[in-house]
């Protein structure tokens, strides 16, 4: 799991990449988060950083990445992508602060009102 304040650029990645897959967190220019995966993080972000890749970050360009976690095997990677995607905002925010206390707590019923 790698949360930190800020965003991180490609070129800041080189040297921290493991074996395994990577799930991570861009937020787009809107504030808005996409979720994905990759085997090579820095090569992804390239890709998003450049429009080369998805519509969703080709039109709205990612600020940088704000979270990303290594999985070690593809179908790993492809369940916890699926599972961030289904979080609401807050968690996603929770997730990328670091705030692994309230991910449970955001979870329940009753606590699903977006406030960030």
């Amino acid at each position: 799991m790698r949360p930190w304040g800020g965003f991180l650029m490609a070129g800041q990645l080189k040297g921290e990449m493991g074996d395994g897959y990577h799930v991570y967190i861009l937020e787009l220019e809107d504030g808005s988060y996409y979720v994905g995966h990759t085997d090579h993080l820095p090569r992804r972000m390239d890709q998003h950083q450049s429009g080369k890749s998805i519509q969703t970050t080709a039109r709205l360009r990612t600020k940088g990445c704000s979270y990303y976690e290594t999985v070690s095997d593809l179908p790993g990677a492809l369940k916890r992508e699926k599972q961030i995607k289904g979080w609401t905002r807050r968690k996603k925010k929770a997730l990328i602060d670091g705030r692994v206390d309230l991910l449970r707590l955001y979870s329940k019923k009753g606590c699903r009102k977006e406030a960030v």
